[in-house]
């Protein structure tokens, strides 16, 4: 018997096949109006155009490729967004600028459900990650010399919620991530607040000193080894608990 790889099931991206059709008619000469991949028909705005080519004449007219993390600039001004909007002081050296995460996203699902074509494939995958990610806490230890950020934490997100989903333990998903669930709901209960009291009385209000969580427990006096370090125990109880859990069931 043929095992047949669980991948050949997943249904191609519609959209894209989509685009590529109207590429193709577009190349044989066929008028298309696109409304696909949300991409307008009209092509970008004037003012657009004209700020890109007064950026692009200010540059000297130079092209090439940026640095991997993203340009000065651009760094620095998502950093000055989180100081202006979140009061953060987020270093711009620490900031990482990437086209999006969904690429990761595929990679992980693939390679989760790839594992499931042998026996004990899945378990195999994440011992492979947990080691990449205790290589990683080698260097992030303080004083870190390496930093994850966004890009790295939401890839690694989506692997843990995948994992979940595919041994069909989602649930225990929610004790084991105590530390992520935790800062998840504690931005969203701030942020609904302020938002609530405001509208209810004029002015927004806070239920944590800063969101997220951790921020909270900094304000309070805490340092940030302080703060880690009891992160990763609650995590380590709150995992062996669901291990425990899920022996009993």
């Amino acid at each position: 018997m043929v095992k047949v790889s669980r991948r050949s099931q997943i249904a191609p991206f519609e959209v894209m096949e989509v685009l590529d059709r109207v590429t193709t008619l577009r190349a044989g000469g066929r008028d298309i109006l696109s409304l696909c991949a949300g991409e307008p028909s009209g092509g970008a705005p004037t003012d657009v155009r004209e700020r890109a080519a007064r950026t692009f004449s200010a540059s000297g007219g130079s092209l090439g490729y940026t640095s991997a993390l993203g340009t000065p600039d651009l760094r620095a001004a998502v950093a000055g967004h989180y100081g202006r909007w979140y009061d953060l002081d987020v270093d711009p050296g620490a900031v990482g600028i990437t086209t999006g995460a969904s690429g990761a996203f595929v990679v992980v699902c693939l390679a989760v459900v790839g594992a499931q074509d042998d026996a004990g494939g899945l378990t195999y995958w994440c011992m492979s990650l947990a080691g990449g990610l205790l290589a990683f806490l080698w260097h992030n230890a303080h004083p870190a010399r390496v930093f994850m950020g966004d890009v790295g934490a939401e890839a690694l997100g989506a692997a843990l919620a995948a994992v979940a989903l595919v041994s069909g333990h989602a649930l225990l998903l929610l004790v084991s991530g105590i530390a992520m669930v935790s800062e998840a709901v504690s931005d969203i209960v701030q942020v609904g607040y302020f938002k609530y009291t405001r509208r209810r009385y004029g002015e927004g209000r806070r239920v944590f000193r800063m969101a997220p969580l951790h921020h909270h427990f900094e304000a309070l006096g805490m340092d940030e080894v302080q703060v880690t370090t009891r992160f990763w125990i609650a995590t380590a109880v709150a995992s062996f608990l669901a291990v425990a859990v899920r022996g009993v069931h």
